[in-house]
């Protein structure tokens, strides 16, 4: 087909049809800094939005990354399952899911049990020489390049292990068997936002008026922490004292770190907000409001 396209990026080669799955070469840099400035050598990636697989690959290529990867475009996970074993990386793959992304997030810290060599039979994929799923309760980078919704996700990270224990039970999974190494996962929350030159908004009875226009990156951060946590009675005015990547940072532990991906129109642009889902954080998702005491 005339739509097949065939490329090469940072020495990973990939092959999949325009026509059915989403590609922006514009996008290749900001993979690059992921490679070069947040992964590290030997860790465990979770994709939710995996495409084709060129973080992926690269991850595993030049980092040795073990892989969870997921994709709701079931063509899109094909063409990834099948850029694997082109570029001989097919071993770095512990699952590759097509599916919810809330599903895909809520079910890290348990056992999914997915086999890469499935389809080439039982009897061969017991002798594959595939790396087990590394022993650790979370990976050690969740990426969500998603932004229009990506931040929407961000609640199912309610079901995720604190200190090493079980999750809460979604789907009734297996936890992993044995002791774990307890992991504070790096979250990468892509988001659109547009700057702000509202002067004197209120956004509830409990909020005074704002006063100052908001950054770009705050109205990310925002967007983040809006899905994180709930709003709770008598919140509101301790808010308005704080900014919200404030209390992520202060509260929470998170190190809220936002990078400027590109521009996509006047004054839109797309930006990475990148947080520690730190054993605070999940517990307050999960209904311990007694911080102090974790």
């Amino acid at each position: 087909s005339s739509t097949v396209v065939s490329l090469t990026e940072s020495g990973v080669s990939l092959k999949f049809d325009v026509r059915d799955v989403y590609w922006s070469s514009r996008l290749s840099q900001e993979r690059r800094r992921l490679i070069k400035s947040e992964f590290k050598k030997g860790q465990w990636i979770a994709d939710a939005f995996s495409g084709v697989g060129a973080l992926c690959l690269q991850a595993a290529l030049y980092k040795n990354c073990s892989i969870t990867a997921n994709d709701w475009n079931p063509v899109a996970v094909d063409a990834l399952k099948k850029n694997a074993k082109r570029n001989k990386l097919q071993d770095s793959f512990h699952d590759i899911t097509c599916g919810d992304a809330y599903e895909f997030l809520s079910s890290l810290g348990v056992s999914t049990g997915l086999d890469f060599e499935k389809e080439k039979g039982a009897q061969e994929a017991s002798t594959s020489t595939r790396p087990r799923r590394p022993k650790q309760n979370l990976p050690h980078h969740v990426v969500l390049n998603f932004p229009l919704k990506a931040a929407s996700f961000l609640g199912a990270l309610r079901w995720w292990p604190v200190g090493g224990g079980a999750g809460r039970g979604r789907n009734n999974k297996v936890s992993l068997d044995g002791p774990t190494t307890v992991v504070v996962p790096r979250v990468h929350v892509y988001a659109f936002a547009k700057a702000s030159n509202d002067k004197g908004s209120s956004s509830g009875s409990d909020r005074t008026a704002t006063t100052t226009a908001k950054t770009v990156e705050e109205i990310a951060v925002d967007e983040v922490y809006s899905h994180l946590l709930p709003v709770l009675p008598g919140q509101g005015e301790s808010s308005s004292r704080t900014t919200q990547w404030e209390e992520l940072d202060q509260n929470f532990g998170c190190n809220v770190k936002v990078h400027n991906v590109r521009d996509v129109a006047p004054g839109k642009v797309v930006l990475c907000v990148s947080f520690s889902a730190t054993e605070r954080l999940l517990r307050y998702m999960q209904g311990d409001y007694d911080i102090d005491e974790v």
